[in-house]
């Protein structure tokens, strides 16, 4: 089984399970910067391709930015979609090996959030809602010190200030957040800065709450968890206890349950366009 440390080999591990598995389709998600990796996905999707007893046909990857579809995080992740050959329709077939995809079997769910111009009148995207920010995101959450219930609230990663270095800036309240990262300590970022750090929340400044990271409590919300995950359960008494540590690597290792909603609304609507019926 993998282990923490083969994550890198991860990708083989889910070629074996489709290999096992087979199923009618099979996602798969990584880091957007895989596409700038010389032929890196061009061989994972002529892989993914040759997996299974009749092979996959797996769509172009995309990168898809998940505040494009109501997560209030900024995370750009690549995403494939395959789909076992011996259950579609031969048409279908032929149209994606012949590079048309069309839109009526297109699995990238279409985008509902989007960020706009204010100053534009007359929007052409007006159908289309702004994107969520880290303010509507925590806008109900108590602070640390006050919060008695929820230990995912209570717990928050202690780690000093490193200027300069990957997850020490302060979340913008008017935007979505940051890419929350699976990694703990240094890497979750600031719900706020001090002023003397160039803290800009002036409100909350103003209203005396301390300098602080994230809580796993806001780092779910950031990835869209709904606050029934009881993420941190410190009594090790318990029959699953949960550090808060896990906590975060649990989440940053997720994909944004609304986002995967979307994708399963997506497939589910073109199912019957790809797939024989028997």
């Amino acid at each position: 089984f993998p282990t923490e440390e083969s994550r890198g080999m991860l990708y083989y591990w889910m070629r074996e399970v489709i290999n096992i598995i087979q199923p009618k389709v099979f996602i798969a998600e990584n880091v957007k910067g895989l596409k700038s990796m010389s032929g890196v996905v061009d061989a994972i999707k002529n892989d993914f391709e040759k997996t299974g007893e009749s092979g996959y046909l797996v769509i172009e990857p995309k990168v898809i930015n998940a505040s494009n579809f109501g997560v209030p995080q900024n995370r750009e992740r690549i995403f494939f979609f395959g789909f076992n050959k011996k259950y579609m329709k031969k048409k279908v077939i032929s149209s994606i090996e012949n590079g048309k995809l069309e839109s009526d079997i297109d699995p990238f769910p279409p985008i509902t959030h989007i960020s706009r111009n204010s100053l534009d009148l007359f929007p052409s995207d007006k159908y289309l809602n702004d994107l969520v920010t880290t303010k509507d995101a925590f806008f109900d959450l108590k602070e640390p010190d006050i919060e008695k219930d929820d230990e995912a609230q209570i717990f928050y990663s202690k780690a000093k200030l490193y200027k300069g270095l990957q997850g020490n800036i302060e979340v913008n309240p008017k935007k979505p957040g940051p890419t929350i990262r699976a990694e703990h300590h240094g890497n979750i970022e600031f719900r706020r800065l001090s002023r003397e750090n160039g803290g800009k929340n002036e409100f909350e400044l103003k209203s005396g709450m301390k300098e602080r990271r994230l809580t796993v409590r806001e780092c779910a919300r950031i990835q869209s968890f709904p606050d029934n995950y009881k993420f941190v359960r410190s009594d090790r008494n318990s029959k699953y206890p949960l550090s808060a540590s896990a906590s975060y690597k649990l989440i940053g290792n997720a994909v944004p349950p609304l986002l995967g909603f979307h994708i399963a609304q997506r497939l589910n609507l073109i199912w019957d366009n790809i797939f024989l019926r028997k």
